[in-house]
Parts: C-alpha cells; sequence; structure tokens
C-alpha cells in the first residue's frame, strides 16, 4: 500500500471512530438525563395522579349531595366552584383530556350562570325557585354519571 493511500485510509479510520465515539458520547449523554428525569416524571405522574383522584372524590360527594339533601343556590354555587377548580387543577396529557376538561368547564360555568339567574330572580315565588334547584341539581347529577 503506497503513502498517500494508507493516509486516506488511516484519516478515514480516524474519522469513523470520532463519529461512532461522538455518537455513543451523545448516546450516553442523553441516557444519563433520561434517567435523571425519572424521578421528576414520576412526581409529576403522582401529583398528575393526586389531582385525578381528588376531581373524583368530589364528583362523588357533589353527586351524593345532590342526591341525598336538600342543597341551598349558595352551596350549590360553592360546590360548583369547588368542582371547577378541582378541574383546572386536573393536567391533561392529550387533545381528548382537554376537550373533555373544556366541556366540563364550559357545563360547570353554565350552572353556574344558572345558578345565579334563579338566585337573582326576584320575581320568582320560592316554591318555583326550588323546582330550578333541583332541576339544576338533576342536570349536574347527569353530568357528573357521564364522567364529563
Amino acid at each position: 500500500m503506497n503513502r498517500p493511500t494508507f493516509c486516506w485510509v488511516s484519516l478515514c479510520t480516524f474519522i469513523l471512530a470520532a463519529c461512532e465515539h461522538s455518537a455513543l458520547w451523545k448516546l450516553k449523554t442523553e441516557s444519563e438525563q433520561m434517567e435523571q428525569d425519572i424521578p421528576v416524571k414520576e412526581q409529576e405522574l403522582q401529583q398528575l395522579e393526586h389531582s385525578n383522584i381528588m376531581l373524583q372524590e368530589e364528583t362523588k360527594k357533589l353527586a351524593a349531595d345532590l342526591k341525598n339533601k336538600q342543597i341551598t343556590l349558595d352551596e350549590l354555587d360553592a360546590r360548583l366552584e369547588k368542582y371547577k377548580t378541582a378541574n383546572a387543577r386536573l393536567v391533561t396529557a392529550n387533545e381528548t383530556q382537554r376537550r373533555k376538561k373544556a366541556d366540563l368547564d364550559q357545563r360547570i360555568r353554565e350552572s353556574q350562570r344558572k345558578v345565579n339567574t334563579v338566585r337573582n330572580d326576584k320575581a320568582l315565588p320560592d316554591r318555583e325557585k326550588q323546582r330550578k334547584i333541583e332541576e339544576l341539581k338533576n342536570e349536574i347529577k347527569e353530568y357528573l354519571k357521564m364522567g364529563l
């Protein structure tokens, strides 16, 4: 083998080895970074699971209260606000979850608007107000049952 060919072969071998080393170094660095991210991701997952559990508990509690007891407009509005806050804390991971969360938020706001309408209607007799409260309770129970 002549000297120029030997130099080219040696140079190519050196460059290939350097590229391979660089790629391996990059993979090693990425792997180490992923390993460092695992505790953070586990903590985020735990927070997400905790938020989800809290929202489910609030849903069950609200549904049970709506089913079992006479509730005032103020209590209903306060419960809706707590439910809205729990929903806002819920972290969404994909488009389906974001749409579901937005739909629930819209339904909560609509229910709150209806509560305020009944509360502010001074001409409405008490019996009619109670009937509208019952309608609102049933409406809220329905969308809680649907998982929204």
